[in-house]
């Protein structure tokens, strides 16, 4: 027992000799660095005056070097944004240099242990700030409860989505939301701001956890105003779950706004921009807080002149049946002005209780002119018919606004609560169309002209209840129950001129009432959730006018999901989902109204059912301070998706309608990878590679096409003198597969590129301007269509002119305000409509 002790005494002094010989060296390297440091500034300084710089070590408690503790570095009074961002290296020193005097403010971090927050101030007379050497302390010996910050990733990982923090990013404050789209995993961005998610269209967009109709309508133009600032981070939710419905593909891409800690005071940001391709743009945001009530409004328009975007097409069909061919030359000029708004406020009564709504809306209008000289051919080569055909649209409307009240109910047991939601929601679209025949050979049909008048009007009223209850450290249970009373009614006026009109007024109700539960668990590195939806849903037609009958329908719908993430350790995370989607037919794909033009004639089927979709996903993602990796392979299939059935008659006429006889199959392969080369230099790429096949019966024989297609997106950004940053993106895609019908195919000469350069001015750096040239020396864009399996075969040549761009963006922030707009954990989320808008 004697020796026992004896050796733990003498183990305990060797221990505490080591520290402070470790201690001792590190201060005597940390002297001759120091020194050293000092005589090559004092060197530096004959060479380049004006040269300033932040000095220190960091060390552990025992003396060892703080190895890649993460620093950053704010210009006082605006510590809320960095103006320099790394870590220590091996030796936990820090040496940076500053980019001119004045007061600055070094928030230390590193994992486990409690920040380290300094203030100092460099000037012509003491240029260099030496700190010392600075100790850190385990969170856990200062504080019972903390909260660690550290260096934000710009990507993370949850078991249901990958985000993105827009916030850490250094060009959020010269950007908008289009542009660091093309930077989040999984997202591709095309120059033309059309928006894939996981290499499908097919998506839903959310604004801070809630369906907004508005964006997922009109991305590719409201993203493009909205300055990315304003933005905390993008969230694409991989595995939506059974709390919330996902469309077609299960992903949901969710814009998460600004949220800080809650001070009293006035904040806003206000932004312009000039496209010499397309038009103005503005924007505005502002947020207040009074006592407990917080306000945000934010809103913008954008203008795109018609004689800016204009291109022209050229098309070739030969008619299996016939033999006959068409040749079609087109030229189109397209214009658009559109403007959009959000109002969201919060009012926390207590602790435990909460009140939130929110407001959100488009408004927009298209103007399209479409001139073009259509021949037909029999199979020698004779002329059968020539004729022109003009289109003009004179009035192309569409509304969109939401509406969303959340009563929330915090209990005693922390992380309990129930939430009590409402949700309105209302779509209007107007179209108004001339499209006049002029005959020059031949008799291709009896009319001179079509006057089409459309009309739909939507509204769609959501109850939903939900109840989140922990139960222990490692389990969570979520629950619910929501009602949807839809209600469309669309009226569609065609008037064949000199032949006669139709007419058909058409309603549709949908009576929806789901429940669902979504379980999760934790145990050691491995996290697993699971969860059920059930759906019964009742829909009834009723046509006003026409022989059609009035049908209904009753739906029964099982969405499971699980998924199951394994942390193999603190960088990189293995996850395999599972996942059901149900797809239901909206007013545009039930409506049986005919559209006729003279080679084409298109109807909806009021008998159209659910379609379902499963996903399998495999993700792995390794997160490091200055590398990101993140890599995911999905497969989709559905056997009853909804699909288009076509078809050519003997007359050269191609018909279309909607059927429950869709066979899908896709296989994904998307790859993002960011990487901090130097403390100025960085390097991002986001891609996919993708094999999609569709197949379906359309009455006479089975069709198929299968095709390989792929995108991506990279980017390099340097930072240069007289803080400037230089940055430059390039992006391709390869073309798309849309049905067993048609697939597109581009052209090398389709890539895109983009030069920016972007600096900030003012007191605290509040004036923003950001300066790009796009596809400068590329005018012209071309892209084939390829069409088949529908009696025509044919291609398409489309060619966009004007494709050059010089873009100038100025963005000016006034007022100190670090406030949230507080949501609720629970909102209504409805995105299982196809068709909703008349696409």
């Amino acid at each position: 027992m004697i020796c026992l002790t004896f050796v733990e005494s003498y183990i305990k002094n060797c221990e505490q000799l080591c520290i402070k010989i470790s201690t001792d060296m590190i201060n005597i390297k940390y002297s001759l660095q120091k020194y050293v440091a000092l005589l090559m500034f004092l060197l530096g300084s004959l060479i380049s005056y004006g040269q300033y710089q932040v000095m220190a070590t960091v060390i552990d408690e025992e003396g060892q070097p703080e190895e890649y503790a993460t620093y950053r570095i704010f210009e006082i009074p605006d510590t809320t944004r960095q103006i320099i961002g790394n870590v220590t290296k091996s030796d936990g020193i820090i040496d940076s240099q500053l980019p001119k005097p004045g007061e600055y403010r070094i928030v230390i971090s590193a994992m486990m242990k409690s920040p380290i927050t300094i203030d100092f101030n460099v000037d012509s007379n003491q240029p260099v700030a030496d700190l010392g050497i600075l100790n850190t302390e385990l969170a856990g010996k200062t504080l019972n409860e903390v909260t660690v910050t550290a260096q934000r990733p710009l990507v993370t990982k949850e078991i249901d989505r990958i985000g993105y923090d827009v916030q850490a990013d250094g060009d959020a404050s010269t950007s908008n939301l289009r542009e660091i789209l093309k930077k989040v995993p999984l997202v591709s961005v095309d120059e033309e701001g059309n928006i894939k998610v996981n290499g499908s269209d097919n998506f839903k967009i959310y604004r801070n956890g809630r369906p907004n109709n508005a964006y997922t309508k009109n991305a590719k133009d409201i993203f493009a105003a909205i300055p990315a600032s304003t933005i905390k981070k993008i969230e694409v939710i991989t595995d939506p779950g059974a709390r919330e419905d996902a469309e077609s593909s299960g992903v949901i891409l969710n814009i998460v706004t600004t949220s800080t800690v809650s001070m009293a005071g006035v904040t806003g940001n206000i932004g312009l921009s000039y496209q010499t391709n397309t038009g103005p743009q503005a924007n505005a945001f502002i947020m207040t807080q009074y006592k407990k009530f917080t306000l945000s409004g934010s809103g913008g328009f954008y203008k795109m002149f018609k004689k800016n975007s204009w291109g022209e097409q050229h098309s070739r069909f030969m008619y299996e049946e016939t033999g006959d061919r068409q040749d079609i030359d087109s030229e189109y000029h397209i214009g658009s002005l559109g403007g959009w708004f959000n109002a969201e406020a919060s009012l926390e009564l207590d602790s435990l209780n909460l009140i939130t709504s929110s407001v959100n809306g488009y408004i927009g209008k298209n103007a399209y002119d479409i001139f073009s000289q259509r021949s037909m051919f029999d199979s020698n080569g004779e002329i059968l018919n020539v004729y022109n055909q003009n289109s003009y649209y004179r009035k192309n409307g569409y509304t969109d606004i939401d509406f969303n009240l959340d009563y929330q109910r915090s209990t005693r047991l922390q992380g309990e609560t129930i939430t009590l939601s409402y949700r309105l929601s209302h779509t209007r679209q107007n179209q108004d169309q001339t499209t006049d025949f002029t005959v020059i050979e031949g008799d291709p049909f009896n009319y001179s002209s079509i006057l089409s008048d459309f009309d739909l009007k939507f509204f769609e009223h959501t109850f939903q209840v939900d109840w989140s209850r922990p139960f222990g450290k490692h389990y969570k249970l979520d629950t619910g129950a929501k009602y949807i009373l839809r209600s469309s009614h669309s009226i569609n006026h065609q008037n064949l001129v000199d032949v006669g009109q139709t007419y058909d007024d058409f309603k549709h109700t949908f009576n929806i009432f789901g429940i669902y539960a979504d379980a999760r668990a934790s145990y050691g590195s491995f996290t697993a959730r699971a969860g059920v939806r059930y759906e019964y849903s009742r829909l009834q037609a009723d046509f006003l006018t026409g022989n059609q009958k009035d049908f209904h329908a009753n739906l029964n719908d099982v969405v499971p999901n699980a998924s199951v993430a394994w942390n193999v350790n603190d960088a990189s995370t293995w996850k395999l989902t599972y996942n059901r989607r149900i797809q239901r037919p909206g007013i545009s794909y039930l409506n049986p109204a005919v559209s006729i033009s003279p080679n084409n004639v298109s109807y909806g089927n009021p008998d159209l059912k659910s379609a379902t979709l499963d996903n399998l996903l495999v993700n792995y993602s390794l997160i490091k301070l200055k590398f990101n990796l993140d890599l995911t392979l999905t497969y989709s299939m559905t056997n009853n998706g909804m699909g288009n059935i076509m078809w050519t008659d003997s007359d050269n006429v191609t018909y279309s309608t909607y059927g429950n006889k869709m066979h899908q199959r896709n296989l994904t392969l998307s790859a993002f990878y960011q990487w901090q080369l130097g403390e100025k230099t960085s390097w991002m790429l986001n891609g996919n590679l993708e094999w999609g096949k569709f197949g379906l019966d359309n009455g006479s024989k089975y069709v198929s096409l299968a095709r390989i297609t792929g995108y991506f997106y990279t980017r390099v950004q340097q930072k240069l003198p007289w803080d400037l940053t230089l940055s430059l993106g390039v992006n391709y895609f390869s073309g798309w597969i849309g049905s067993p019908y048609f697939y597109s195919s581009n052209p090398f000469s389709a890539i895109g590129y983009s030069v920016g350069l972007r600096r900030s001015f003012l007191k605290d750096k509040r004036l923003d301007v950001n300066l790009s040239f796009n596809n400068i020396g590329l005018n012209d864009r071309k892209q084939k269509m390829y069409y088949l399996n529908d009696g025509r075969d044919g291609h398409q040549l489309s060619i966009q002119h004007n494709r050059q761009q010089v873009m100038l963006g100025i963005s000016w922030r006034f007022g100190n305000l670090r406030a949230q707009v507080k949501k609720t954990e629970k909102s209504i989320s409805n995105d299982d409509l196809q068709g909703r808008k008349n696409d």
